[in-house]
């Protein structure tokens, strides 16, 4: 239907964008620093995806020297961050995490009170990228 309209695939992606948004979706979007993903970002939504991130109901991260299937632990823990992060802010949900055989594992519980989910001794590796919204 885009194509018979004459609307461009940026144009339609842009117009989905935008649907969700006006529909209240919520949306964590995560990408690695070398992913092949954020020139696409860049092409649908302007460098660094500056029309993505402020969109109200987007929070958009970046993480920085971590490949695109995450193979590093540090990268999956990042990300196991932003996800606990975004739940909290979105949702008031307390994230737990729980360390097995090297394979973090989460524990959600929906509760009023924001809890700390990552111990105070960790680090996030990368550059965080927040939607207007949500930015510190």
């Amino acid at each position: 239907m885009a194509a018979v309209r004459g609307e461009s695939f940026v144009g339609m992606v842009r117009r989905q964008m935008t649907e969700l948004a006006q529909r209240s979706v919520q949306i964590l979007f995560v990408l690695s620093g070398n992913d092949p993903g954020l020139d696409e970002v860049s092409e649908y939504f302007g460098l660094r995806g500056w029309r993505l991130r402020r969109m109200r109901n987007v929070m958009f991260r970046t993480l920085r020297d971590a490949d695109h299937t995450l193979n590093a632990h540090w990268a999956r823990q990042s990300l196991q961050q932003a996800i606990g992060v975004y739940l909290r802010q979105r949702y008031k949900m307390a994230i737990q995490t729980r360390q097995t055989d090297d394979r973090p594992a989460f524990h959600i519980q929906p509760t009023p009170i924001l809890v700390a989910a990552v111990p105070q001794q960790s680090t996030v590796r990368g550059t965080v990228i927040d939607s207007a919204s949500t930015a510190a």
